[in-house]
């Protein structure tokens, strides 16, 4: 049994990825677009990169000042959650974008929007500095303890 035949079917494809990659000048370009990454889509990809890392961090905090597993996991998720589930509850606008902009997901995940600034409530590196502050806070919690 010489194993599967997946990795000899799959190795030109890549072959051919990474010559797509390398003949490319100075500029990242993707292969199947043909265009640089820049703008919106570059923002909304970095962005998200650092929003999981907050959304790590301000897990762990709470995880750590919480010291146990199933409240510390409730209240992670109630805390994301729950803003955006009572916002469809909430009649008055303002309060909505109240709560669009100070919550923790709603404003961390406004860094994705590649839509103009007016279709969010936040802007978007506002956005993520909204849930650097929550971040900061539950790990403020652990020193604290």
């Amino acid at each position: 049994m010489s194993g599967s035949p997946w990795p000899q079917r799959l190795a030109p494809l890549a072959a051919l990825s990474i010559q797509q990659v390398k003949e490319t000048d100075d500029a990242f370009l993707l292969p199947w677009a043909g265009r640089p990454w820049t703008g919106p889509a570059t923002r909304a990809a970095g962005g998200t990169l650092l929003y999981l890392a907050l959304i790590a961090l301000f897990s762990l905090g709470l995880a750590a000042a919480l010291r146990d597993t199933a409240t510390a996991l409730s209240t992670v998720l109630a805390l994301l959650y729950m803003p955006g589930i009572l916002t469809r509850f909430i009649a008055d606008e303002r309060w909505n974008t109240l709560v669009d902009r100070y919550a923790p997901m709603s404003a961390g995940l406004a860094v994705q929007s590649t839509a103009g600034p007016s279709a969010q409530s936040i802007g978007p590196w506002a956005g993520l500095g909204v849930l650097a502050a929550y971040a900061t806070a539950a790990m403020a919690a652990v020193g604290a303890d």
